[in-house]
């Protein structure tokens, strides 16, 4: 038998091989920079909502929600950006209380039974004078038992100026000491669910 026929098909299956495997290690290649493409796309996306909110909430408003209204599905969450700036020329702890208002029905109907939770409910933080924090707000639909509709979140932003009992809105709870907190702001936020 001759040996360079023998070399020569053993060096052709070799060659075969080596491109079969560079193929393969060019298409998973191509695939990695196809889906790192569209998770940049998605990055794009989200740093775009976070600028259209910030864009919402420009301005000299001391409290601004971006968005106030919301869908969800039952067994799901609304997410809210939320903006606070502390306005005075002291530092101040200001405390968020989210609230159940009211529901509708589509047909404008009302709702009795609000099968939805904020989250939190409260929630406390402590601004330096002229700063600003963002932060978000949570509403969970339960998965059974909520009608479809639009229901009404009270968000309160509440801080003590160290007076007592100047709170004439009555929104703001009293503390264990006593104290009243005072209403820096109030807003409502609407959570539709279909």
């Amino acid at each position: 038998m001759d040996r360079r026929g023998i070399e020569l098909s053993v060096n052709f299956m070799v060659i075969i091989i080596i491109a079969i495997v560079v193929f393969f290690f060019g298409a998973k290649f191509i695939f990695n920079l196809v889906s790192e493409a569209t998770e940049i796309q998605q990055l794009s996306n989200e740093q775009l909502d976070a600028k259209i909110s910030d864009l919402l909430c420009s301005g000299s408003q001391k409290v601004c929600i971006g968005q106030d209204r919301q869908s969800a599905q039952r067994n799901g969450l609304a997410v809210f950006g939320m903006k606070i700036i502390n306005a005075d020329t002291a530092q101040r702890n200001f405390d968020i209380i989210v609230r159940k208002s009211a529901a509708f029905k589509n047909d404008k109907s009302p709702i009795v039974s609000i099968n939805l939770n904020p989250i939190p409910e409260t929630r406390s933080i402590t601004l330096k004078p002229n700063d600003g924090k963002t932060l978000g707000l949570g509403v969970s639909v339960d998965k059974a038992g909520v009608e479809s509709g639009t229901y009404i979140f009270d968000v309160i932003v509440c801080f003590d100026d160290g007076k007592t009992g100047d709170d004439a809105t009555g929104k703001c709870p009293v503390t264990l000491s006593g104290a009243n907190k005072d209403l820096y702001d109030f807003k409502k936020i609407y959570v539709e669910v279909s």
